[in-house]
């Protein structure tokens, strides 16, 4: 019965120690650029860069060509832009329509520099160094990497794109990094995610406040955690997964318009999806990486009932 007892408190130990520090995990990712295309799928790619995906500043120059990260920052005097999209089936306001300029430049130079690099062209990497050396000399000194200018930003109750915005960019810089080992542009990264953890500080902030009103660039924002895991796996430090962690509950103890991926919606058994499907969607990898981060049964739980 002893002997019983003891493996018992040692099995319990082992469990209560994997919960609370999660455990290392069993596959690692390869850096971008490890494989390369090639036969039909290289050609797709080299067509695709003669077409949409190379040309797309040419074919909307107006939204490709605004400085939003740089001299066109957002003021509280900052209007909405045209965008030429079809408003009738999105929510009311105008706050959503000033930051999307940095969605579709960013998600666009993203998808551009994986192209260029995949494929060793030789004058869209040339293209890609010029983006790369344009969109670092518009950092702050205090690290600031993003579309607000110094009244706004980190200072917000409503919509907004904030974290959205450094989320599509530094997605771009990341896999400019893990192809190039730019040392400035790794620099830059972390002295950027270093400025949102300062102005956004573990439970001492709100980063998802955002009113009872629609808050889509607020809800697209808690991807940022996209960039803390491949910072967490670059850098070998656990704090960018806490701090991802911590954006994941913050989200889900503030009210949103994008709610399914909220930890109380996903726990009640009679809750059943219904927002924008790409939040629905993207949100599962947040909550794959605080219930990484984290270790708890509660989260572990919520990602196999969301799964």
């Amino acid at each position: 019965m002893r002997k019983l007892l003891s493996i018992c408190l040692i099995f319990l130990s082992i469990t209560m120690f994997a919960q609370n520090n999660p455990m290392p995990e069993k596959y690692q990712r390869l850096p971008f650029g490890s494989i390369k295309p090639s036969g039909w799928l290289k050609v797709q790619m080299q067509k695709d860069m003669a077409g949409f995906v190379g040309n797309l500043d040419l074919l909307v120059p107006d939204l490709m060509n605004d400085s939003i990260y740089g001299s066109q920052r957002l003021r509280k005097q900052s209007k909405a832009k045209d965008l030429g999209n079809l408003k009738s089936g999105d929510a009311e306001g105008d706050e959503q329509y000033k930051w999307w300029n940095s969605e579709t430049q960013s998600n666009w130079w993203d998808g551009y520099i994986r192209n260029a690099f995949l494929l060793d062209d030789q004058q869209a990497i040339e293209k890609v160094k010029h983006y790369i050396n344009r969109i670092l000399a518009t950092q702050d000194l205090d690290g600031y990497l993003g579309i607000y200018d110094k009244e706004l930003r980190y200072k917000f109750n409503g919509e907004n794109g904030e974290l959205w915005s450094k989320t599509t960019l530094y997605r771009g810089l990341l896999a400019y990094y893990e192809y190039t080992h730019d040392e400035k542009v790794w620099n830059a990264l972390v002295r950027a995610v270093d400025n949102v953890m300062q102005n956004y500080p573990v439970n001492q902030s709100q980063p998802f406040f955002a009113g009872k009103d629609f808050s889509g660039g607020v809800a697209h924002g808690l991807t940022f955690t996209d960039v803390l895991d491949r910072m967490h796996h670059l850098a070998g430090d656990h704090k960018y997964a806490d701090y991802a962690a911590f954006l994941y509950l913050n989200f889900s103890e503030n009210y949103s318009s994008e709610k399914d991926a909220q930890l109380n919606n996903i726990l009640d058994p009679n809750y059943k999806l219904q927002s924008h499907g790409a939040h629905t969607y993207e949100h599962l990898r947040p909550l794959i990486v605080a219930a990484y981060a984290k270790g708890t049964p509660e989260l572990k739980n919520a990602l196999q009932i969301y799964l």
